[in-house]
């Protein structure tokens, strides 16, 4: 039976260790309630003979951190147990290997050593090497994860290869000769490459393993080419100087000291002169609507993902979500605001986007709740039902431009656990910025069509506090003040 020992651990004691394959996609208890090493554990039977094994070790907060263990196949002569000493490694940057083995091209998403979430597409036949987690494929295409990446690039094991004696036809003892493993070099592919916002261009391409530099280069006529020189990983942000028009595009790698050029994508617009859009100018009174209403935003990796691809695909320029980066820019903001509150998620009944935000409102005129009232944003009650209480959400309050607004700079917030209190945040603050930003909502959003003021308090909205906690009780929002 082989075992693995280990001879130290961190964090709270007591841990549980689990035993799973490279992917984590089978896992075997090794030991609960640990509190003292060093600890012997037998590899699991579904395991033996895995060269690669991802040993997890969870402590008593729910830390969880993960070692990877390659395993020696035993030969003849006894080897001695080998005994790892367990590392925290960041299991959120590892080598993901992408495979189209299907006839069609394929689709493929996965959040990266950044946390940006990157969609793209691979074709027919061929193998991706990128740095990341949480990798999803469409049919056809396949994934394996594999070691953490070093400085956003993919790590490969050194294979070890095994020495075969020479024959001879003499008695006289030949010596084994030292192998010599070689990475061979391949010719570079450029996959694709797609406009993303003005002269700007996502570049996606392979590469060999033991590729040193990658240059992507773009011409107006195949003839004069300036270089965009950078690292091995498999994508790249271009920008061009300019968005109109036709532009090609081709890639050259560095390899074992050796220059090979790749091939060559043509980009041609969809609309060579297109007219932008122009956003209405208000005029006041901006609308009749009557209603404050509160947007939670899911925190889990599963709806991030999900609203990052979206945003991406809708034409959103800069914000992919408060989870995946943060608060808005003022570049383009009603645009991509508009874009968001126009997620399908946000009228309900998709994962942990629970509740339709369309019904988590308050009426400016009165409170409900018997609170004072400053003629807007009065209280809103988000229950734990109309969320999932295990897992934080970040709140965004969406108020309707009116007569009251016009000469405000901004609108304190409360939260509390009961209405009418402020036991959570007292006179919050929003991002002073943005609230002089309007958004212009079109209609089909899950909110009514036109103007608002968006309030974003960072990081106060994020409840619970604590990713370890839970909801137990309602919470309550409320403008308490207007400066």
């Amino acid at each position: 039976m082989q075992v693995i020992q280990i001879n130290s651990l961190s964090g709270h004691s007591p841990y549980d260790i689990t035993i799973c394959d490279i992917t984590k996609t089978y896992c075997y208890s090794g030991v609960t309630g640990a509190t003292t090493v060093p600890l012997t554990i037998n590899i699991p039977t579904e395991l033996l003979g895995t060269n690669e094994l991802l040993i997890v070790v969870k402590d008593s907060v729910g830390c969880e951190t993960f070692h990877p263990y390659y395993c020696i196949t035993p030969t003849p002569t006894p080897t001695p147990t080998i005994t790892p000493t367990i590392t925290p490694t960041n299991i959120s940057c590892n080598c993901i290997t992408l495979s189209n083995t299907g006839l069609t091209t394929g689709d493929y998403s996965y959040v990266d050593c950044n946390g940006g979430n990157i969609s793209f597409t691979i074709n027919s036949g061929t193998t991706l090497y990128v740095c990341g987690k949480s990798p999803i494929v469409s049919s056809g295409v396949t994934y394996s994860m594999g070691l953490p990446c070093s400085n956003n690039t993919c790590v490969f094991p050194t294979p070890t290869p095994t020495s075969t004696p020479t024959i001879t036809e003499t008695p006289t003892n030949t010596p084994t000769p030292t192998m010599t493993h070689t990475i061979n070099c391949v010719t570079p592919i450029l996959n694709s490459v797609t406009q993303l916002s003005g002269s700007t261009y996502g570049v996606i391409y392979s590469t060999s393993y033991a590729c040193t530099s990658v240059d992507i280069q773009y011409s107006r006529n195949t003839i004069t080419w300036t270089a965009n020189t950078g690292n091995c990983s498999t994508s790249r942000i271009v920008d061009t100087g300019d968005g109109s028009g036709t532009w090609y595009f081709r890639i050259i790698q560095l390899c074992n000291g050796v220059y090979t050029t790749g091939n060559t994508l043509t980009y041609i617009p969809a609309t060579p002169n297109p007219t932008p859009t122009m956003t209405p100018t208000p005029t006041y009174p901006y609308n009749n609507l009557r209603y404050t209403y509160i947007v939670p935003e899911p925190q889990d990796s599963t709806s991030l993902t999900d609203l990052g691809t979206y945003m991406v695909n809708s034409g959103s320029t800069s914000f992919l979500g408060w989870g995946n980066g943060g608060v808005p820019s003022t570049t383009d903001y009603s645009n991509n605001l508009n874009v968001y509150i126009h997620y399908s998620g946000f009228t309900g009944g998709s994962g942990n986007f629970i509740s339709n935000v369309g019904n988590l409102k308050s009426l400016n005129t009165t409170d409900n709740f018997g609170c004072t009232s400053i003629g807007i944003f009065n209280t809103i009650e988000i229950n734990p039902t109309y969320i999932n209480p295990n897992i934080q959400y970040f709140y965004s309050i969406w108020i309707p431009i009116k007569y009251p607004l016009i000469g405000i700079n901004n609108v304190l917030v409360n939260i509390g656990n009961a209405s009418c209190q402020s036991n959570i945040l007292f006179n919050g603050v929003p991002d002073t910025s943005l609230f002089s930003q309007n958004v212009f909502v079109t209609s089909g959003a899950a909110i009514p069509e036109g103007y608002y003021k968006v309030l974003w308090v960072d990081p106060s909205c994020l409840l619970p506090s604590s990713i370890t906690s839970s909801l137990y009780s309602p919470l309550y929002f409320k403008g308490n003040s207007i400066i």
